[in-house]
């Protein structure tokens, strides 16, 4: 039981980053124009946004407002 609980959190988080990741590989998007893309909170986009960035997958660019643009370094 333990390890089915795993495996669907797993998934599900798999299926969180393949998203975000779609959104920003060829356009780079501030996190409320991901979150409505791919229908999330913005708050578990910040997350998987964060993680990327951390690992460097992710770049920071111009700010839009008052939120920056992210978009992947390379393909996703």
């Amino acid at each position: 039981a333990i390890i089915d609980r795993a495996r669907k959190l797993i998934k599900n988080q798999n299926k969180k980053f393949t998203a975000v990741k779609g959104q920003i590989v060829s356009e780079a998007k501030t996190i409320p124009e991901i979150a409505a893309a791919v229908r999330m909170d913005t708050a578990d986009v910040l997350l998987v946004v964060s993680a990327l960035k951390k690992f460097g997958e992710v770049v920071e660019g111009d700010k839009d407002g008052d939120y920056f643009r992210y978009q992947m370094t390379g393909p996703a």
